[in-house]
């Protein structure tokens, strides 16, 4: 085996990890961001940003 493979893999299951923990949290803000956005409107104007 190559001595770079430890590395490889390392690369590997974070490269895995980013893009799982990516593809969770754009599928929650889907689902969240409707309301998330309601919220953020309201606040605004009592805010005045």
């Amino acid at each position: 085996m190559p001595q770079m493979s430890p590395s490889w893999w390392m690369l590997i299951l974070i490269m895995t990890t980013i893009s799982v923990m990516y593809t969770i949290s754009v599928k929650f803000h889907n689902k969240e961001n409707k309301m998330y956005m309601k919220n953020i409107k309201k606040t605004k104007i009592n805010w005045k940003w």
